[in-house]
């Protein structure tokens, strides 16, 4: 859920929670919940993959930056960071 294929950009945090609470409850563990957590910002996208976390997903979809062409090292450290 959430992925980046969709409106998930322009939910709010609170409409983010609501479908990531309500999957869970309905898949109630049949399936995995990978949440899209990803964004531009690697400190947001750590916080973000947290409260998903705490939320109940078991995994996350993660974006590459997007906005700067970002080198190999510093993909790494974004995931790495992640």
């Amino acid at each position: 859920v959430l992925g980046t294929t969709g409106e998930s950009s322009t939910l709010t945090q609170s409409e983010e929670e609501q479908i990531l609470q309500l999957t869970v409850q309905k898949v109630a563990g049949r399936v995995p919940v990978i949440a899209g957590a990803g964004t531009n910002n690697t400190k947001e996208t750590i916080e973000k993959a947290k409260h998903f976390a705490s939320l109940g997903a078991d995994a996350l979809l993660v974006i590459t930056p997007y906005y700067d062409k970002t080198s190999d090292a510093g993909l790494a450290a974004h995931f790495t960071a992640i």
